[in-house]
């Protein structure tokens, strides 16, 4: 039961993210209270699992990495590369996936983001969000390669 509750609450902390990534891509913020919830959530499921500790570090190291990402970026070009609200994004993220997660959740994001910068040169003055970039690679990331008995564990959990 305690597993059943625990995927639910890690669920509902990505269909928020879901949420988030399509605000980004179409209004380019991501809501505070969004991030805010799918922490909670996303801590919650990881602690029901004996993961609180790990959760912590993958919240922690996400953040300090792309905070280090954004404070370089903007001492080198002297404008902003990188949104505060992809820097708190990476708190409910790496509490999904963990430490070494979170690490591959950005290099994942970044080749999203790159392959679909890629494009002709016209089109490379446009403003591009990274959040969804970032939620995309945690869907990639978090049931196929950290924790392959998490949509298993789901779908064993829906009554057929």
């Amino acid at each position: 039961m305690t597993v059943l509750i625990a995927n639910a609450l890690e669920l509902a902390a990505l269909m928020l993210l879901l949420q988030s990534a399509w605000t980004d891509f179409t209004e380019g913020l991501l809501p505070d209270v969004n991030t805010v919830i799918a922490f909670v959530l996303a801590f919650a499921g990881q602690a029901l699992r004996g993961e609180a500790t790990l959760a912590l570090a993958g919240a922690l190291t996400g953040f300090c990495l792309l905070k280090g990402v954004q404070i370089f970026y903007r001492r080198v070009r002297g404008k902003d590369g990188l949104g505060s609200g992809d820097v708190k994004l990476m708190f409910p993220l790496g509490a999904l996936v963990g430490p070494m997660g979170i690490v591959a959740v950005i290099g994942i994001a970044s080749l999203l983001a790159l392959l679909f910068y890629l494009p002709p040169r016209e089109l490379r003055s446009f403003f591009l969000p990274f959040g969804p970039f970032l939620v995309a690679a945690t869907l990639v990331v978090k049931p196929f390669i950290l924790t392959p008995g998490f949509l298993s564990a789901l779908l064993e959990a829906i009554p057929c």
